[in-house]
């Protein structure tokens, strides 16, 4: 008895057809997401994040004023506004550096939108008014110059009287900051 059967068998998918999200939308709103992320970081870096010195103040270990330079125009909007960061600076200096406290030694601030940076020698002080993000060598640069005065004018700051002729030309060391 030979006997033969055949039959077959048919296996069917049920894989889903693809939508309109699968085959355009998605891979569309993931580009635009990237997209956007990489303008909004490449804004940031051009607008917000780019270090601008606006202004540097030198004063001495007395809070006598000594120099200004800025990069700003001089009316008297600036002017108001330069004599406010003069005086938050000051206070900076006040609350940052007790008596005794060591050369070479930075405190950074927040005022009115910019950015505050004071170095602190032995005989004076640099602020620096800022916008952005300062690197270490910025801070490099304000040390060196605070030096650079110290050791130029050094016997004249020592116990200086306020009479700013024995500091002509201090203002050009102030100005490599700008």
């Amino acid at each position: 008895m030979n006997s033969s059967e055949s039959f077959s068998v048919t296996i069917e998918s049920s894989k889903p057809a693809k939508t309109f999200w699968d085959e355009y939308l998605g891979p569309v709103l993931l580009l635009i997401i990237v997209i956007t992320l990489l303008v909004g970081l490449i804004g940031y870096r051009l607008l917000i994040g780019k270090y601008v010195v606006h202004e540097v103040f030198l004063i001495h270990r007395t809070g006598l004023f000594i120099a200004h330079v800025t990069s700003l125009s001089t009316g008297k909007v600036e002017s108001v506004r330069q004599s406010g960061m003069f005086m938050a600076g000051m206070q900076l200096l006040r609350d940052s550096f007790e008596e005794g406290t060591q050369k070479n030694t930075s405190k950074k601030v927040r005022v009115m939108g910019k950015n505050l940076v004071a170095e602190k020698g032995e005989y004076v002080y640099i602020l620096v008014v800022y916008t952005g993000y300062a690197k270490g060598s910025t801070l490099d640069e304000i040390r060196n110059s605070v030096e650079s005065v110290e050791r130029r004018y050094g016997e004249f700051l020592d116990d200086w009287d306020g009479d700013i002729e024995d500091l002509e030309g201090i203002e050009g060391y102030l100005d490599i900051l700008l």
